[in-house]
């Protein structure tokens, strides 16, 4: 048997990207601002929230994307609103 040199790694663990602030608003990396709010970093993809890639990772504005996400937010079998009709 031939023998191949194999150099032994470890596993590539990205450093954590820190937060950054542009024009007093906080950017967060997507992939955390998704872990925070219990979602993956695909379906935060997903929702479509505002974006800016820097050094290639992906930054959302943090306040602007909260507020996206509390507006979608539904309970389980929420009825639809009663809209009142016109009284003739």
């Amino acid at each position: 048997m031939s023998e191949v040199n194999v150099i032994a790694r470890g596993h590539y663990r990205p450093k954590p990207r820190p937060d950054i602030t542009i024009e007093g608003e906080i950017w967060k990396p997507r992939s955390n601002f998704a872990a925070a709010i219990g979602v993956t970093d695909k379906t935060c993809q997903r929702m479509n929230l505002r974006t800016a890639y820097i050094g290639g990772i992906a930054y959302v504005p943090m306040s602007e994307s909260l507020r996206e996400v509390a507006a979608r937010a539904r309970r389980r079998h929420e009825p639809e609103p009663v809209r009142r009709r016109r009284r003739a």
